[in-house]
């Protein structure tokens, strides 16, 4: 089983790790994330986060 560690941006800036969790999960599968990271943003309303999920 490997791992990846990717970075998704775009998300508002008010938004929680878990419902970022929740979403990316919607779209790669409940459990799959590993371990989610949200970052400030270097532009006002752009978030960057950084995730990592299993295979």
């Amino acid at each position: 089983m490997g791992s990846k560690t990717i970075r998704v941006s775009g998300f508002p800036i008010n938004v929680t790790a878990t419902e970022a969790k929740t979403f990316l999960e919607s779209k790669t599968g409940a459990g799959t994330i590993y371990a989610l990271k949200i970052r400030n943003p270097d532009i006002i309303n752009n978030v960057l986060e950084l995730m990592q999920w299993c295979k």
